[in-house]
This record gives structure tokens, sequence and C-alpha cells, in this order.
């Protein structure tokens, strides 16, 4: 099988290309942001860009103003990760106590725990609601705002020292000096123990997808979350502690030895990029409002702040996203296709064939963006006239061999007025570029050349088609996306014969399976089915959000794009209706930058909202809207724009309240003013749905 592609043009992620595979990465500090201190910071933690550290029996925050004195030596400092409080283990030896402060309170608005025997560890879960306590043999939980026990309540061997949650909110890990205890963040049933003799810190990627674990001796070993198993061992790191990952989930980073912190990329042990900090007691990754990443830590004087880059990007995960995104839109029924005609073009062998090509059409359009394809510093390297085959050395790359015939070699010169054209790449496992294919010209003689290792590519990296999802779902799903349409074209006839819309709007529905492993280990399919709308600047005014309206009454698209949602799940949707199952409902909220005067009214029908969690821009936070605060942000606008699309959601379709919900509300605020800027949107992720 012979692939060939010619790239005319694309459009992908945009990522650094400082490091290319086959070279190690070497971190770049482009700028540093020092805050020194005139105490000895000794623990911290952090919400979003702000930090807030701890020394001896005080917290502070970045810029070093005491906040909080709770009483005997602080041993550990949890920020609320939707940023509205903060907690402070605190004490001496069994004498230990739980005090929480609101972020901009003082030593004044302390409140304590009550109740407690021994707390030995904290940690919020990832979704800011609860505060988890380790006290005397178990995992106790706190409602994050009342901080009245919730009623769960999960064994936990020993008294753990540590508590760290996977952002995913699947599980709890429990580490004590000897073992680290994995728990279902949700049933509290034991995952799984982990034997770590000496264990020193503990943390999940991003994702939750890996986690890691230090243990003395400087050994760090990588976890996959699905089964547990050990991906990576690492050691020689020196005496290390303080355990977190890069955002992108291929660099694991650690204090090491109190005078560096060192890095392991996930891919390849070897690369190990290392900054030098006399004195460093702690860091870890942060991103700033503009989604640079930062490297914060602190030494014995001060917190510093360095901007960073120099990593190698994480190739694979670009990658896997791409494939999906293309092979999601190219298993879909197309329209006027039949069914037989869909069978014959979608089966078990034109799906492989398919993820293959999409896979190699990716990495193809990565490596030249990442600048693989200049082949102007190409070697010509050794020629065996036996076989016929010359090598041919690329900057960055694995060698490719040419056949060719030991006769034309005297018009090959020095190689520098070749010509390569068509190249075909694709990643391998351990995150490296590899060609697969090119073709050579020689203009010296005529011929053409051609590099060709498409046949023996290595597939086991690739996520091909294992029967999971059986054609046969994958044929109901496509029926399913051709019916969403169906709909969503009759709902949007029956609005423009009654001039509400017109062409300025499109209202777009989507569909489609995915694979995942949930807090079990168990395998299942999630269904996602999107809904989203534009209107153009021309119907805008008419047809969408007027400045300062968040009711989807105010909205004829909005309500066009609910009433599709709607009329799907009470008929031929409604089977994934089913009570007790899990069902994530994001509803995306968004506003311009239209400036709001003074403030806008709100009459509290939706309810009263206090530090609300939701996302900005993918960061989670919290959002205040009170009839006596009424709305007086974009945030707070957009927010009231998702929050009125649940309730008209759960009114629309009653049996959403059946399934056990999970609500998550993103806010967008645009940089341009205008109408059409002012829109919202709905997924609903039914889990494990087949």
């Amino acid at each position: 099988m012979n692939l060939r592609y010619r790239l005319i043009s694309f459009s992908i992620i945009a990522f650094s290309a400082c490091c290319l595979s086959r070279s190690y990465s070497e971190v770049k500090i482009e700028k540093i942001m020092t805050y020194k201190q005139t105490v000895k910071p000794e623990l911290f933690d952090n919400y979003r860009f702000a930090t807030y550290f701890s020394s001896d029996k005080t917290a502070y925050n970045l810029r070093g103003f005491e906040l909080a004195r709770p009483g005997g030596k602080i041993l550990s400092i949890k920020v609320n990760p939707a940023g509205y409080s903060y907690a402070l283990l605190h004490g001496k030896g069994e004498k230990t106590k739980v005090s929480v402060y609101p972020i901009n309170g003082d030593n004044s608005d302390r409140r304590e725990i009550r109740g407690l025997t021994s707390p030995s560890a904290i940690a919020y879960t990832a979704d800011s609601r609860k505060l988890i306590v380790a006290d005397g043999g178990a995992l106790l939980f706190f409602d994050s705002k009342t901080l009245e026990p919730t009623g769960e309540r999960f064994e936990a061997a020993g008294h753990p020292k540590e508590l760290a949650v996977s952002p995913n909110g699947y599980f709890i890990a429990s580490l004590t000096d000897d073992r680290a205890d994995i728990i279902n963040a949700t049933t509290g049933a034991m995952r799984t123990s982990l034997p770590a003799s000496g264990a020193e810190s503990v943390a999940f990627t991003g994702s939750g997808s890996k986690m890691g674990l230090l243990t003395s001796g400087g050994a760090l070993t990588v976890y996959n979350t699905s089964d547990f198993m050990a991906e990576s061992s690492t050691g020689g790191l020196g005496n290390t502690r303080s355990l977190f990952f890069h955002p992108d989930e291929n660099y694991a980073g650690m204090v090491s030895d109190g005078n560096r912190i060192q890095f392991v990329n996930l891919f390849d042990a070897g690369d190990r990029p290392v900054v030098y900090e006399s004195g460093v007691g702690g860091a870890r990754f942060l991103r700033d409002g503009k989604d640079n990443i930062y490297l914060a830590d602190f030494t014995d004087t001060a917190l510093r702040y360095r901007l960073v880059s120099g990593f190698t990007p994480n190739y694979s995960n670009l990658l896997n996203r791409m494939v999906e995104e293309r092979m999601n839109e190219w298993m879909k029924m197309r329209p006027g296709e039949t069914e037989l005609e869909y069978r014959e073009r979608v089966n078990e062998e034109s799906i492989r064939q398919q993820r293959i090509r999409f896979n190699n059409e990716a990495a193809t359009e990565l490596a030249l963006t990442a600048g693989l394809g200049n082949f102007g510093e190409a070697v010509l390297g050794r020629y065996n006239p036996e076989n016929g085959t010359l090598i041919i050395s690329l900057p960055g790359l694995p060698d490719i061999y040419l056949t060719v015939p030991p006769e034309d070699m005297a018009g090959f010169g020095d190689g520098n007025n070749l010509q390569y054209s068509e190249p075909v790449y694709t990643i391998t496992p351990a995150n490296t570029f590899e060609l697969l294919y090119v073709s050579v010209f020689n203009p010296t003689n005529g011929k053409t050349y051609v590099f060709d290792n498409l046949e023996n590519q290595n597939l086991d990296f690739l996520a091909l088609s294992d029967g999971f999802v059986s054609l046969d779902l994958i044929m109901q799903s496509s029926r399913e996306d051709v019916e969403l349409k169906s709909i969503k074209d009759r709902i949007m006839e029956e609005a423009r014969q009654k001039n509400l819309l017109s062409d300025h709007t499109t209202i777009n529905v989507e569909s489609h399976i995915e694979q995942a492993v949930d807090a079990t280990g168990k395998r299942v399919r999630n269904y996602h089915v999107n809904f989203a709308y534009q209107v153009s600047e021309e119907g805008s005014a008419k047809e969408d959000f007027a400045p300062g309206r968040y009711r989807t009454s105010d909205s004829h698209a909005a309500a066009s794009m609910l009433r599709i949602i709607g009329r799907a799940f009470r008929s031929e949707f409604a089977g994934y209706l089913k009570s007790g199952k899990g069902l994530i409902i994001e509803i995306t909220g968004s506003a311009d930058a239209l400036p709001i005067n003074g403030s806008i009214a709100y009459d509290g029908s939706l309810g009263e909202f206090t530090d609300e969690p939701c996302y900005i821009d993918g960061s989670l936070t919290t959002m205040t809207v009170t009839p006596q605060s009424g709305m007086k942000t974009n945030e707070q606008l957009a927010f009231m724009r998702a929050r009125a699309v649940q309730d008209e959601l759960e009114r629309l379709v009653p049996d959403i309240s059946t399934m056990d919900v999970t609500y998550r509300h993103n806010i967008e605020v645009s940089k341009e003013k205008g109408a059409r800027f002012r829109r919202i949107a709905v997924s609903l992720i039914f889990i494990d749905a087949f």
C-alpha cells in the first residue's frame, strides 16, 4: 500500500518547534518575575496565577501580606480550585486542626472544622465543591462553602501524609510512608494499592490519565490510570520532592536535592532538562491569562515565576486529537448516502486504512510546521555498491535509504542539488517524527528515486479499531446524526415561516461516539451530542441576544436551538435519558466586549449564585450574581446566559432530572463588540451510553 500525500494547505494547533526529534530539550527562561519575601516560604499553593504560601504559623499572599494565623505550625495549605477559599492543616503531633478562610479574608474570618480527631492531610475535590480531610483512618468530606459534612466517609489506611485528587474527578491518591492507595472518588472503593517504600510525593496529569509517584532514592514511577500498570520508571533523580506535571503531559517535574528543578520526559527518560536554583523548596507549572506557561517556585527568600519554553511538544496528543476529529467526520453518513452505500464505504478494513491515512496526513502537517521539511541540510552518507543502498542523513530525523544503481552514483556529487518532494511522516511511540516516504529527484541525470517505508510502518502506536465500537453501533450513530439534522431543519423552517429566523442564522448539530475508561477501569462508550449556532452581523440584531439580554426567550436563535434539543430528547433520542446514568451537560454562555454601564437588573428567578463554580476560558473560577448585585461585568452576563439555558433545558426535557447530571458552565467573553459574539452552545455527554 503506497499512501502518498501532496499537502497543499492546512490549519492546525500552533506550537513551538524549538525541539525536534532526536534532540534533547533545553529549558529556556524568557522572563523572570521575583517576589522577595521577608519570611522563609515553606509550603505553597495556587489559584490560577495567584500564589499563597505559609511560613511556620502564618499564611501569606504573593506580596508577602499576612493572611492568617490559625494557631500552631501550618502543615498543609490548599487553595480551593475555584478560588473562593483556602484550607490550612495546622498544629503539632496529634493535636492538629483544619481551618478554612475566604480567599480575600483575614484571620478574623477563620472557620474551623469541628469533630476531627487527628487530621493528617487535606485536599479539595477537582470541582471545588468539597473539602476532603484524612482523619483517623478515614477520608471525610465537607461542603467547601458551608463546611458541613456531606455524609461521605471512605476508608483510608494509616495516617495519610498527602492527598491528591485527579483533575477528572475519578481518583483520590492517599499517600503514606510505604504505600499509595488509589480510591474511587465517587464510591470510595479501593481501586488499587501500590507499594511505595519511602514515598515522597504523588500527582496526576491534567487529564487524569497518568499518575506519578516519587519514592526515596530518587525514583519516579509513572502509571497509566486506566489499569494502574507502570508505564515507566526512572531512577537516580536525587533527593526528590514536590512532584508535578507539564500542562501538555509530556514532562514530570520535581525538586531535587534542594538545588535544582529537574524534569523527565515521559516519552524518553534520557531527556532531563534542569533549572538550577539554590534553596528551592517547591515548584509547579502555571498558565497565565494569555495561555503562557510559567514555572512557579519558591526558595528561602523569594517566590519566582519563570516564563519557560524549550520543552519538546507532546506531538502524540496533538496527533491523536487531529486524527479523532477527522475520523469522527469521515464516519458520518453523507447527505444522500444510502445505508448500503454507507456500509460499503465504512467497514472494518476501510476504517483501518482511513485511520492510517489520517495519521500520516496529520503527522506530516505537524512535521512540516515543526520545520522538518527543510531537506536542504540533508547529508549524503555511506553507499553500499553490493545492494545499491545510499544513506541520507536528515536533520532531526532517522536516516533514510535510497536504492541507487552504482552507475548513477557519479551524478549525485555532494547531494546539494537533490530535490525532495511529497514527504509523508509518522510519529513514533517515543513522540518523535519518522519519515515514511519521500521522492528524491536528481536534476543531474533527470532520474527520480523513492524512499518508501509505508508498508513497514509500525502501526502498534495507532488507535486502530479493535471492534470495541461495532460497525452496527457506528451505523446507528450515523443514522441518528442524520435524524438530528432532520429535526434541526424542520424547526429552523418553522422559525423562518414565523419570521423568527432568516438565512443569517445557522444552527449546527453533531454527534459521535467516544471511547473512554471510567474510574473502575471499565471501557465505556460515551455519546456526545453537540449544539451550537452562528448569526451573521446582518441578522444578529433581530435574531440573537440584544445587549444586556440573557434569557433564552430574548434570542430567536438560542430558543430555536433549544427547541431542537427538546424535540430530539422527547422523541427519537429519549432512549438515552436513562434513570441513574451519568450525563455531563456543558453549556457555554458568551458575551461581547460592549461595556456594561452601571448594572443589569436581575430578579432572582433563576436562583441566587454566590461563589458558584464555573469556567472562564477553560479555567475553574467562581461567579456571583444576586438580585442585590445584578450584573456589572460581561462575565456575569455570559454566566447568566448559560444558567438560563440550564433552566430551559430542564423545562423542555424534564427526564434529565432522573439522571446523574453534572453541569459545567463555560464562560467566554470576546474582545470584539457585536451581537454575533452573544451566543450559547450546549454539549450533552451520555456516559456509558451503549
